[in-house]
């Protein structure tokens, strides 16, 4: 009897991790695109940037990181450098719009 109780104490203070992306639960996508559309968005923008290392991570991962792996995905840049996923994702999608942004407006005054 006594086994039994602790079999369910076990059991049941077990904790269970599980990624819920917005393609649901399990699911975390690579693509940026998919977790901008969330309305849970600029909540984890606002949370980031109110993180307190976050500007010298953004700084780190635009002058190191992206020099070594242009292409690399949010879960290993979170992996790398150990910092949040969320706080990956943001940061590679900021610094990848500013990049698009600088070079259409490098582009359209080039044109002029």
């Amino acid at each position: 009897m006594n086994t039994e109780k602790n079999s369910d104490i076990a059991e049941k203070s077990k904790i269970c991790y599980i990624s819920i992306g917005p393609l649901g639960p399990g699911i975390v996508s690579s693509d940026l695109d998919e977790y901008v559309k969330s309305p849970l968005w600029p909540i984890l923008v606002d949370t980031v940037h109110a993180l307190v290392m976050y500007r010298s991570h953004k700084r780190y991962v635009s002058k190191v990181i992206l020099n070594e792996r242009p292409n690399i995905t949010p879960k290993d840049l979170s992996v790398q450098i150990g910092i949040p996923l969320g706080e990956a994702l943001v940061i590679l999608y900021e610094l990848r719009t500013e990049g698009l942004d600088a070079t259409a407006q490098t582009q359209s005054t080039s044109s002029k």
